[in-house]
């Protein structure tokens, strides 16, 4: 179809689309019962003139699975929303023009294809792009926030702050001004975790907690090299090249320790 709108008080909605599809009309919306909506497009774009909302504890579950293929949003009435449900964003390209992303619950934001760039604030390189404004239409109240999935490819901080625990997931990463105020941040590599340049301004900052796993070398050793932090408290693991850090306050070793 070319627009869809959708109302159930009752059993969720679900949707498989074979082409692009636009949200319009009365929107897409569960009214009672915590029920879920899911709509799937095989092909082509996902564009949102209206909001999707689910009621309650519903998840809300968008895949947009075609080839550089977009979710895309325009103004204040394309707000993405569950009371307390998780969120689930999948689609090669995100275009996050107006509108709020909502719920008290989890929220991934990914990729479809593998190896896809991830690049997260303003002037990050990435395919798969979040500027600082798409960033600030993420309502501050999520359980977690999870962008990108294990076998993404290479990604870019810069910064950026967030409101919520943020877990990053991908290959090589570079990462400057990463901020969280009291909130935990993760960063899962398959490659290498480093910062952009090699100074001694704060890299990653939090008074919560800091997960690092890499299977490559977590900062670089000598000179400006290494990672430079302002954390609470530390957790880091590679299996090769390892950890070289600069902490500029008191640091407490914690979590699964660092090894």
């Amino acid at each position: 179809v070319g627009t869809l709108e959708a109302t159930t008080n009752a059993g969720g909605i679900f949707v498989l689309e074979s082409s692009g599809l636009i949200i319009g009309g009365n929107a897409v919306q569960t009214t009672a019962g915590n029920a879920a909506i899911e709509i799937t497009l095989t092909a082509g774009d996902l564009t949102l003139n209206d909001d999707i909302t689910a009621h309650g504890s519903g998840t809300v579950t968008l895949a947009v699975l075609g080839a550089d293929a977009s979710l895309i949003t325009g103004d204040g009435d394309d707000d993405i929303a569950s009371t307390s449900g998780a969120i689930s964003i999948t689609a090669d390209r995100l275009a996050l023009v107006g509108g709020t992303i909502a719920s008290s619950g989890a929220l991934t934001l990914q990729p479809n294809a593998a190896a896809e760039t991830i690049g997260i604030g303003d002037g990050a390189t990435g395919d798969f792009n979040l500027t600082a404004t798409e960033i600030g239409l993420l309502t501050n109240g999520f359980s977690s926030i999870t962008i990108g999935k294990a076998n993404s490819g290479a990604v870019d901080i810069n910064a950026i702050t967030f409101n919520d625990p943020v877990t990053i997931q991908g290959a090589a990463m570079t990462v400057t001004a990463l901020e969280a105020g009291t909130n935990n941040i993760t960063l899962t590599s398959t490659s290498t975790i480093d910062e952009d340049a090699d100074n001694t301004t704060a890299d990653i900052t939090t008074s919560g907690t800091l997960s690092l796993t890499a299977q490559g070398a977590i900062g670089a050793t000598g000179g400006s090299g290494p990672l430079d932090l302002t954390v609470g408290t530390l957790e880091a693991t590679t299996n090769a090249g390892g950890i070289f850090l600069l902490e500029s306050s008191g640091l407490i070793i914690g979590g699964n320790a660092v090894q």
